[in-house]
Order: structure tokens, then sequence, then C-alpha cells
């Protein structure tokens, strides 16, 4: 299409906020807003059979449940996920996908990949530390987007910057704060709400389990 000069992306609740200018500019008879997503056949085996290509997965075909075709095809960043934990897999069974269990798989996939390398500096368990600060922050501050980089040390920010390079964990965000100096700060936040919810989860069940049930028995005794 020659005529197309280019091309933005964005979630559609960042449109706005990133690209709503444009509707009102000078270059709005010029530019057509899509919705990418659709829910055609066509469009779902696509990206679901793409995806096992690209990550050279292969899936019993008399085992791939209608379920977990729909719940993979339905929401992109699930499948990422999926695929990740099972990249170079052979004669999958696919029954159903359980979310936590894919969240859990990746999480150490990745901590191993980054375990002993010069990124973090030989913390084995740098990247569980990290997710844990995060969520114990947003916990805290009862806020659960744009957690500042200020927070974070200096080898917490180079594995951050890392994985924003080549992972799908995170999305940076720029904050312009007002005054009389325009100060720009960065922050970032879950690119996936379900992974956020599972981090957190594992956050309070990890720090705040046994004081929940001694504050219960405690109740129960009175």
């Amino acid at each position: 299409y020659p005529y197309i000069k280019v091309i933005m992306s964005t979630r559609n609740e960042l449109f706005q906020e990133r690209f709503g200018a444009i509707e009102e500019g000078s270059y709005q008879e010029h530019y057509k807003k899509m919705d990418m997503w659709h829910t055609a056949d066509e469009f779902k085996n696509r990206i679901f059979w793409g995806y096992m290509k690209h990550f050279n997965i292969t899936i019993r075909l008399n085992a791939l449940s209608q379920r977990a075709f729909d719940l993979l095809t339905k929401d992109v960043l699930l499948l990422r996920f999926f695929c990740e934990v099972n990249e170079h897999q052979k004669q999958i069974y696919l029954y159903d996908v359980y979310k936590y269990e894919v969240f859990q798989q990746y999480i150490e996939k990745k901590a191993k990949e980054y375990r002993g390398s010069e990124i973090v500096l030989n913390q084995d368990n740098i990247l569980f530390m990290l997710l844990n600060k995060i969520a114990g922050y947003m916990i805290e501050k009862k806020e659960f987007f744009k957690v500042p980089i200020s927070i974070f040390t200096r080898e917490e920010e180079i594995l951050l910057i890392k994985m924003l390079e080549n992972e799908v964990i995170f999305k940076d965000e720029q904050v312009i704060k007002s005054g009389i100096l325009e100060k720009k700060s960065m922050t970032i936040s879950f690119t996936f709400d379900e992974f956020r919810d599972f981090c957190i989860t594992n956050y309070v069940l990890e720090h705040y389990y046994h004081s929940w049930c001694k504050s219960i028995l405690e109740a129960c005794r009175n």
C-alpha cells in the first residue's frame, strides 16, 4: 500500500493519551484509526499457528481443545507467555491452559536465563526480588501502574532496561511533571494486568500469610 506512510500502534486504553491529538489536528483527514483485534477464525488461526511456528512448537491436533485454542487466541500476551515457556517443545497435549502455571514457569525460565549473567552481577534471585519489590511498592502506595524508576538500585535498573528491550513483562512510560522547569521521569508498568495480579498474589502469600493466619487464630480464640 504505497499511500501508507506511517503506522503507529498502541493499546486501546492508551490511544487517547498518546495519539488523541491527531483526531483534532491538521492530519485529521489523512489518517484512519483501526482496531486490529477481531475474532474471525482466519485471524485466530493465522496468529496461533504463526506463533507456534516462530517458537518451534508442535501441538498434537487431536489433543488441542477448543477451550485452549480460544484462551490463547483471545489474549495475545498470554499466547506469547505460553510460547516462550514451551519453546522448541514437540507433541504438546493442549487440553487446557492454566494461566498461573504459565506465569510461574515464565518467571522461573527468565530467572534461569539471567542467573549468573553479567547483567545481574551474579545474584541468583534478582528477578524474584525485583518483582517482589514492585509488588510491595504497589501495595504500599495503592498504585498499580507507573512505578517510578527512582525506587530501583543501579543493578535493578540494568535488569529492567534489559527486560524492556527483550521481554514482554514491562512497558516504560514517561511522566512529565509540571512546573517552571519541565522535568521528565520514566516509570514502568506491567504489560499484562493478570501477570501483575499474579505477582502481587505471590507477594501477599509470601509476606503476609503467616501474620494473617496468626491474626485469624487470635480472633478465633477471643
